[in-house]
């Protein structure tokens, strides 16, 4: 077999692969939304919002179903690209990081609160979310030491004087901070998820969302989580599938 023939094969080969990854792909999509869809069923709720084209709530759009591994490319040319490429462990994800950026982005909010900083992967899309509208971002983290790891990405980001890094326990530190949110993000492996929507709702200005993620996890993690949001009059909620676990996205309606 001569080099010519050699590098068709390959292409062929490469071609192959590439075709069984999407397929792969689409398919871990597919259980994902069915699975989501078994599990509302199971606590005996429907699924409110699930896919693109209905009306609640108003943040599940086509481009947050559509958000890749190339979540980066049109994003403006910042010192917080970098930092977000480094490996921060069990994070969100880059493309639920986007999804995060162009819920705030495409309804302007200036408010967030993000509980559970970790790292600081997810205050980072936040951070670079508030200085596209003008806002600033309140993260919370009660570990000493995960919070100076958290403060050193956010500095080498150049976000500091965007995000607010705050060592304590959410349910000291939230009621001390005054006013409403308008975004707030939930990522404490839904640990108190259910007593944190019960505080914060009531905190969250008309339009804003309460984001939870790894949110087919809540059936095991926080059973009472999405049915205390289904049941709140004033909250649509509905389940974004995604390949990191999902987002459970609860869009306030009504003051409470």
């Amino acid at each position: 077999m001569n080099t010519v023939e050699l590098r068709a094969n390959g292409t062929a080969t490469h071609g192959w692969i590439r075709r069984i990854a999407r397929w792969v792909t689409v398919a871990a999509l597919g259980i994902w939304v069915a699975l989501a869809l078994l599990v509302s069923a199971g606590l005996g709720f429907g699924m409110r919002t699930l896919l693109v084209g209905m009306k609640t709530p108003p943040l599940l759009t086509a481009e947050l179903f559509t958000r890749d591994a190339k979540s980066f490319s049109d994003l403006p040319d910042t010192p917080a690209i970098p930092v977000l490429h480094r490996d921060f462990g069990p994070a969100i994800g880059v493309s639920d990081g986007r999804r995060l950026y162009d819920m705030v982005v495409s309804r302007g909010y200036r408010r967030a609160l993000d509980v559970g900083t970790g790292n600081g992967y997810a205050a980072l899309w936040l951070g670079m979310a508030m200085r596209a509208t003008g806002g600033k971002a309140i993260t919370i983290e009660i570990d000493p030491a995960t919070a100076r790891q958290a403060r050193r990405n956010i500095q080498d980001a150049q976000l500091e004087n965007v995000v607010d890094l705050r060592i304590n326990d959410v349910f000291r530190e939230v009621p001390a901070i005054p006013g409403d949110f308008d975004f707030v993000f939930l990522d404490l492996g839904g640990v108190h998820h259910e007593r944190l929507l019960e505080m914060l709702s009531p905190r969250l200005a008309p339009g804003g969302a309460i984001v939870s993620h790894n949110a087919l996890g809540l059936r095991f993690t926080a059973a009472g989580y999405l049915p205390a949001a289904w049941r709140n009059a004033n909250l649509e909620t509905g389940i974004l599938p995604t390949l990191s676990g999902g987002l459970a996205i609860s869009v306030k309606t009504a003051r409470e």
